[in-house]
């Protein structure tokens, strides 16, 4: 009997250890995002968390690549938006969730305070102004790891 129960033990051991070892998902990575027309990479800076625009369905305009035309600081709007940092400062605030970040919206030329949320292949992002309550939630996904990156 005693060795059937060692043997009941070492199999529930041998079956739940590799979830134990199982690390959670990590935010960092590539991510499509909702409108499926960019991919921000998210990687670590510090000791915090920061995301640049790494792929665009339409690169170029003109035969040119776009440019940051919004940019409030005009010595920056000759800039390429691939390659373009648009998440700042995020840091981790609880298992799963990011925040205290900065989002940057090259359409209009604004920054946003901004969350993230990950839920497995899923991250919500939500910009928002003053408080979380007046914002837009968006949901990005992994990447294809086919897409390739920005040019040079």
């Amino acid at each position: 009997m005693r060795i059937l129960i060692l043997g009941l033990a070492t199999l529930s051991l041998a079956v739940l250890a590799p979830a134990a070892g199982a690390q959670a998902p990590s935010v960092t990575g590539r991510w499509l995002s909702e409108d499926r027309k960019g991919v921000i990479e998210i990687y670590p800076c510090g000791d915090k968390v920061c995301g640049k625009l790494a792929w665009l369905a339409e690169p170029n305009e003109n035969g040119k690549p776009k440019l940051d035309h919004n940019n409030p600081d005009p010595a920056l709007r000759q800039q390429p938006l691939c390659g373009l940092v648009m998440l700042r400062g995020f840091h981790q605030t609880e298992p799963n969730r990011w925040g205290d970040g900065l989002i940057y919206n090259p359409e209009n030329g604004k920054n946003y305070h901004a969350t993230l949320t990950l839920d497995g292949n899923v991250l919500k992002l939500r910009g928002y102004v003053g408080i979380p309550l007046f914002g837009a939630t968006q949901t990005w996904t992994r990447a294809d790891p086919k897409l390739k990156g920005c040019p040079g």
